[in-house]
């Protein structure tokens, strides 16, 4: 079902801005359903703009995973909100929304890579991360019970506060 925007002043429609949003964005929305009831998780992700592919990383057991096996397909948002204008009421926001279909890496070594780049792109502490990464993956359990997701990126939609030119933007997310 396609829909027309009803303010295109606030649409971003150039694809670069898009996957720059996306990229910045520290957390992603993830909405799922198993056709009763709808689930909208917040996830740590990473963005791989070579590859236009979204990973996370979840345990292999509960309601999103129980969700997705009958239903792999997602609705994912991802925002950046720099909150209030001073002196007016308008919030600095911008947004990507994308709907895919979640697949589960399956190889180990995958998943460490991927979670390698992870860690390094929310930073923090990457060197204490990247120690308790290693440790997990020689005892093997853990990373056993570690799924990755991979999405592939569909058609890419944009919003962003009318205060918030494509220019600021740009300047935003530098």
């Amino acid at each position: 079902m396609s829909f027309h925007r009803q303010w295109v002043d606030h649409e971003i429609n150039d694809s670069q801005l898009l996957k720059q949003i996306l990229f910045k964005a520290t957390h992603l929305t993830i909405a799922v359903t198993d056709g009763v009831e709808p689930c909208a998780v917040p996830i740590n992700h990473l963005y791989d703009a070579e590859e236009n592919v979204v990973y996370f990383h979840c345990a292999k057991i509960g309601k999103k995973m129980e969700i997705l096996r009958k239903n792999p397909h997602v609705w994912c948002l991802a925002v950046i909100d720099k909150g209030l204008v001073a002196g007016i009421c308008q919030n600095l926001y911008a947004s990507v929304m994308f709907s895919s279909e979640v697949t589960f890496l399956d190889d180990n070594d995958e998943k460490l890579s991927i979670l390698r780049k992870q860690i390094q792109m929310i930073g923090g502490d990457i060197d204490g991360s990247l120690k308790r990464l290693n440790v997990i993956a020689e005892k093997g359990e853990t990373l056993k019970k570690t799924a990755v997701g991979h999405i592939s990126m569909g058609v890419m939609t944009g919003k962003r506060s009318t205060s918030l030119s494509e220019e600021k933007l740009l300047d935003i997310l530098d």
